[in-house]
This record gives C-alpha cells, structure tokens and sequence, in this order.
C-alpha cells in the first residue's frame, strides 16, 4: 500500500510538472511535425508505431504534402538561432536502405533552390548539409554515418558557429568546420525569401521511410541532451562542447536551463489524466485511515495471542479436573 501511494505521488507531480511545462512561454523545442499540424489522415503521410511509444511517428508517403512550417514558428525558429549562435536537432528515423533523401529543408519560395537541407544520403552513406553562400550550393558531408539501413536511428546534430558535431544514438559519429558560420547562413531574412519543410527536398532526394520526434532544441548543452538519452559520460563525451567549451574563443548562448521536451498530452505523460491521478490520490488517503485502523486491531490481536501463550506456559505439565490440580504423571480415580 505504502509502495502504491508512492507510485501515485510520482505521477501526480509528473503530471503537475507536464503541466508547468505546458504553461512556459518560450521557444526552447521546435516540433515541427506538430507546428505544420500534420494528422494521420491526410499530409502525405500515415500514422504508425514509432521507436518511443508516446510520440507519433509518421511514414513519409508523399512530402509535397507535408505543410510548411507556419511564418511565425519559422522567424521565432531563425531567432533562436541568431541567439544561440547554432542549434540542436534530435530526430528518429526508420529509412529504407540506400535512399537518399531530405529530413529538412528550408526551400527558396522563387524554387530556384535550398538555402539549407540536412539529407540523409545513404547511397553514400553520408550525412550532408546543404547550404547557399553568395549564390553558390555548398555540400558538407559527415561520412560513416550509417542512418539509411531499414533500422530505427536516433540522431543529435549539434551545429554551432562553423563547427557540426553529430552523434547517432551515444556514439560520435564525426566532428568538422564548415565553411561559413551557420548563423550568417540561417539569418532572420531568410523568413523573408524561404520555407521550412519536412522531408521535402529535389525530385531526388525525397525521405522514404519513417520519421518521428524531429525537433529543433534551444536552451541546453549537447552534453545534457545525451545524458537525458541514458548515454554514459566517459571517453563518448570527451569531447562534447559545452559552456565551458566555446567555438573559436566565441562566448556560447546555449544556455543550460533545459527541461526536456514539452509535452502536448497530459494523459500520455501520466498514463491517466491529472485529475483521475487527483482523485485516486484522494481514495487513498481514505484507504489510509482503515488500513491504520486494521493495524492496531491486529497489534492488539497478537497482545491477547502472547498473553494467552504466556498463561499456557504457565501451566504447563499439569492437569486440571473437577477444580483439582493433577501434576504430570499423578493418578487419579474418575468416577463412572
């Protein structure tokens, strides 16, 4: 019972914690399936089991489909990025083995190209950036990534100034500069001439299998967001930047007041709702009062029992009959 009670406060305040959450006004996660108001129905793509059980996964059928990010969501995006100077981008990903296809892209509203693609390439097993400088399409790859095999991979990008840092799962994939500093890339004109969109790229390069959680991250260090994947510290996360770790002697915005993702369910944080969690806590504490009451009518129980244990003690090796008292082995007559 006690056990059970325990099990009930957890998550009630798992519940409450969900809910302060909710109620925080800042741009700390991006879920862009969520901000393009992507349903099971209709969007180009299907609802299915995704590798986390309480966020859903969407099979990529048709990304033409897939809704742009709304103007707003994408300007606070580009803000955030201006801020920290960089950003975190965590996605699952069940792609089909050998395609080579976009997770993102933010597309020139003209068509005349990207300004910036994250392609999982996995003809060449790569992971690459595509990005547009003074009219020219530069392509930085990060080899061995090995994302494009029919299997679930989780992936932290971490871009910051002209340095990207990608981990699949807790294992570092690669470290390399690019050419230019990410910020001057994704600048807050670009809202002005572009669209962010999911899975969209060339007629070549679009994602074919299963995406969930893709999710731009603000306000944390990658260290945090590894240590929240259940990732050990050790030689995995030697090399990790931090706070204490600046680019180019630069001072770094990312700040470490990260409290993980928000969460637009309540009931499939808690498994109930928070107020059947309210309502059992409150049964509980009634069932609190006779499971007390029960007690002490036991302990007095167990009182008489030993007291009555004590008294047979006492008399043990004697015989009482009609009032007299017989010790062991005396004899006596009954009569018929």
């Amino acid at each position: 019972m006690m056990l059970r009670g325990i099990f009930l406060l957890l998550m009630l305040w798992s519940c409450e914690s969900a809910r302060l959450a909710e109620s925080r006004d800042d741009n700390s996660v991006y879920d862009l399936f969520d901000l393009a108001r992507v349903n099971k129905r209709h969007n180009g793509v299907s609802l299915v089991k995704g590798a986390e059980p309480y966020s859903p996964a969407y099979k990529v059928l048709n990304a033409d489909l897939i809704p742009p990010v709304p103007d707003s969501s994408f300007r606070d995006l580009l803000d955030s990025i201006q801020a920290e100077r960089g950003f975190l981008l965590l996605v699952n990903l069940k792609q089909f083995k050998k395609n080579r296809g976009s997770l993102l892209t933010i597309e020139k509203t003209d068509g005349s190209g990207p300004v910036f693609e994250v392609i999982s390439n996995g003809k060449a097993n790569t992971l690459d950036l595509v990005y547009s400088t003074e009219n020219q399409l530069q392509v930085f790859s990060i080899e061995d990534a090995g994302l494009a095999t029919g299997h679930w991979k989780n992936i932290t990008l971490f871009v910051q100034e002209d340095r990207a840092q990608l981990f699949v799962g807790c294992e570092e994939i690669n470290v390399s500069e690019l050419d230019v500093p990410i910020q001057t890339v994704l600048s807050r004109e670009v809202a002005d001439i572009a669209r962010l969109r999911i899975g969209k790229g060339a007629a070549k390069d679009r994602f074919m299998g299963v995406l969930q959680n893709v999710h731009f991250v603000f306000g944390t260090t990658l260290d945090a967001i590894l240590r929240n994947k259940g990732c050990q510290s050790g030689a995995a996360l030697t090399d990790v930047m931090t706070l204490d770790n600046p680019v180019n002697g630069s001072s770094p915005a990312i700040r470490t007041d990260y409290t993980g993702h928000k969460s637009k369910d309540l009931q499939s944080v808690c498994g109930f709702s928070c107020d059947d969690i309210a309502s059992m806590f409150k049964e509980l504490r009634g069932l609190n009062v006779i499971v007390k009451r029960l007690s002490n009518e036991l302990e007095k129980v167990s009182t008489d029992g030993q007291l009555l244990k004590n008294l047979m003690n006492i008399h043990s090796g004697i015989c009482i009959h009609n009032g007299i008292v017989h010790k062991d082995k005396d004899e006596w007559t009954v009569d018929g």
